[in-house]
């Protein structure tokens, strides 16, 4: 059975990493190739970790689309699986075009993917709605989302669940070693960023000799003075409990400026981990904070993957969904204040050898849960390569 993954390949956030690892793993037991529209880390790091992709970018986007759906029908593949607005339009274009089913993943409550940019909003976003309805089977990546594509008039048969990131184990095997030039660490895979890079940021974590709260930030509505909240909080981990904050900027080119927002309005000034660093290397890092405060939800999984005690900020069903079966506390974007959210971190920070302990648990449930919802997957696609078949055999039978 021959599968093809349609992604814009702008993504650096979670979706670029549940992605990357959700293809390599079907890889294991189907033939997959991925196409992306847009150069970037995302190819790059598909690359690194020996996936099968091919980039599309001489001229404009639907001729490249053309060019995607003659390549499916060329090779004969058997299903195409979409991943984000515009992998969606492409593949219900390429659907139309060869006859070859699609299945989807759901990473996000598409109705806001784009809310901060009406353009793309309105095109975009506007383009992917419509394909939604024309896809045959949808993946969500948790409860939350599988109930909001039902209540939006999706059939239910045709939702499932596949939890988000934690199920590979991969994840965090990956050890730290002794990195003599830096006389800090290095982590044994680096195929897409340098090692004095990697060697120079776990130096420096290393060298603060305090306590860390790592920070996992984006913007999201705009009248949330996210930046202002997050400093006075992180002031007051300094002063009251004797931590030091660092920084991490997942989505890079989005969240880079928030966090150096942040950084000008603390007095004492945090660490912001800069640079484009694999998924290894970045679950490395977060395991060496002793807490995490995040809103992007990769940053959830990356500390959950370390038994790291977490004050999640949800503005996506995901997020609910991953505490709720966590047994984490939410708090919630458009109701933080600074004193709510320093209280959460003193609570976390105080109880954190036990909540480490307790996360260990909750993980280990977690990844068997999300294997059994990889297998699930892999069934779904099989078992519309065989619906496929039936309906080829029952054409071909009509017409003799």
């Amino acid at each position: 059975m021959k599968v093809i993954h349609l992604i814009g390949g702008g993504d650096t956030g979670g979706a670029k990493t549940h992605v990357l690892h959700l293809v390599r793993e079907l890889g294991k037991t189907v033939d997959v190739k991925m196409v992306t529209f847009l150069p970037g880390v995302f190819t790059d790091e598909a690359r690194g970790m020996d996936i099968d992709v091919d980039m599309y970018r001489r001229g404009f986007f639907w001729i490249n689309v053309f060019r995607v759906a003659r390549h499916i029908k060329k090779e004969k593949y058997d299903i195409i699986h979409s991943h984000g607005a515009k992998g969606n339009t492409a593949a219900v274009i390429c659907k139309f075009l060869t006859g070859v089913p699609v299945i989807t993943t759901i990473h996000s409550d598409y109705r806001l993917d784009y809310m901060n940019n009406i353009w793309k909003k309105y095109t975009n976003g506007l383009l992917n709605s419509v394909a939604l309805r024309f896809i045959d089977k949808y993946v969500a990546v948790s409860d939350n989302f599988r109930q909001m594509m039902i209540s939006r008039g999706f059939d239910e048969k045709k939702v499932y669940t596949l939890y988000n990131g934690i199920e590979f184990p991969e994840y965090n095997s990956i050890k730290l070693t002794e990195y003599p030039e830096h006389g800090g660490t290095e982590l044994h895979e680096e195929k897409n960023n340098a090692p004095d890079a990697a060697g120079k940021a776990y130096k420096e974590l290393f060298e603060i000799g305090r306590p860390l709260v790592g920070f996992s930030l984006r913007k999201w509505k705009r009248d949330v003075d996210i930046a202002g909240i997050f400093a006075e909080a992180g002031n007051r981990i300094c002063d009251e409990l004797g931590g030091r904050v660092v920084l991490f900027p997942l989505h890079y080119d989005k969240d880079l400026d928030l966090a150096e927002d942040v950084a000008q309005r603390m007095s004492t000034k945090p660490l912001i981990v800069k640079g484009h660093y694999t998924p290894a290397q970045l679950s490395g890092m977060y395991g060496l904070m002793h807490i995490n405060v995040c809103i992007r939800f990769h940053g959830l999984v990356f500390s959950l993957s370390n038994n790291v005690p977490v004050v999640a900020v949800s503005y996506d069903p995901k997020i609910d969904s991953l505490m709720d079966y966590m047994g984490n506390r939410i708090l919630h974007y458009r109701d933080l204040d600074a004193e709510t959210l320093y209280a959460e971190i003193r609570d976390k920070w105080e109880k954190r050898n036990e909540l480490s302990a307790e996360i260990a648990v909750k993980v280990s449930e977690f990844r068997v849960l999300a294997r059994i919802g990889m297998n699930e997957v892999i069934n779904v696609i099989r078992k519309i390569d065989n619906d496929k078949g039936m309906h080829e055999w029952t054409q071909k039978k009509n017409r003799n």
